[in-house]
């Protein structure tokens, strides 16, 4: 099932809306991943192993979200925009009992309570092209605000006498192992393998340690990033003792939920000024 056109009714935002299959023939979205990272690649001249370098489209819309609201930099990914399944609806959902999300095609999808999350960038502003369905928890206040400043940089990249549309970059609201849309970030995500035609994909955490590099999972490649992309890499500069202290403390994350890790780093953090101060 494919979006109908016209303005998405889920929000007090109005959204410019093309079907799945438009937009492939547009040239906004890729029928696979890899190629939506080769577009990215030819067009800008940028090396993508494992993620774009030096890319100055990433570097552009960074600039853009400082200006307009730097929350954004956590509260997004800027992502190399694809689909699995065709020309068929994507829609996220959320099992609360075993705190899972998939993606893919839904049999009936209820497009009345559809909320676009990810979004390709054109000249009459930011198109959908990924939806959750109701089942995905998120504040519908923080949605609405996060679409505004959407609407807003897409409009400042659109008055960018540089930018030709379609270009191969779209946005994606980080809203999954987080307790706020705008609380900092802990993970980044992984889909589960998927072949063209596939059903459905689990959405799987990535850790981001501060040590380390993010593990590669296998089969994926990565499709979407920080706009900070060029300041993602961990850095190498901790003493031995924060070395080994970061060590323990994200063996202790490992094995924590996601959405418990921000409280978690707070406590932590709470802690340590506290014995500053009694120092």
């Amino acid at each position: 099932m494919n979006a109908s056109k016209g303005n998405s009714e889920q929000s007090s935002t109005r959204f410019p809306v093309q079907s799945v299959s438009e937009m492939l023939v547009g040239g906004f979205l890729s029928p696979g991943p890899i190629e939506a990272r080769e577009r990215i690649s030819q067009r800008y001249g940028c090396s993508m192993d494992p993620h774009p370098k030096n890319c100055e489209l990433i570097l552009l819309i960074r600039d853009i979200f400082y200006k307009i609201d730097k929350r954004l930099i956590d509260a997004t990914f800027l992502c190399a925009p694809h689909t699995h399944w065709g020309d068929q609806l994507i829609v996220e959902s959320y099992t609360a009992s075993e705190r899972k999300y998939e993606i893919g095609p839904s049999d009936e999808p209820a497009t009345d309570t559809l909320r676009p999350f990810s979004f390709v960038f054109s000249e009459n502003g930011p198109m959908p092209y990924e939806w959750m369905d109701a089942s995905v928890p998120v504040d519908s206040g923080e949605l609405e605000e996060i679409y505004r400043i959407i609407c807003q940089v897409s409009t400042e990249l659109a008055n960018q006498s540089e930018i030709l549309f379609p270009i191969p970059l779209g946005i994606m609201i980080d809203h999954r192992f987080k307790k706020s849309i705008w609380g900092s970030r802990t993970h980044s995500f992984a889909e589960t393998s998927s072949q063209q035609g596939q059903k459905r994909a689990e959405i799987r955490p990535v850790f981001e340690s501060v040590l380390h590099d993010s593990e590669q999972v296998p089969d994926t490649v990565a499709v979407a990033w920080s706009a900070n992309i060029d300041q993602a890499s961990p850095s190498h500069s901790f003493s031995k003792t924060e070395a080994e202290f970061y060590e323990l403390l994200e063996k202790h994350i490992s094995i924590l939920n996601p959405e418990d890790v921000p409280e978690f780093l707070e406590f932590i953090d709470s802690e340590l000024k506290n014995r500053e101060k009694e120092t």
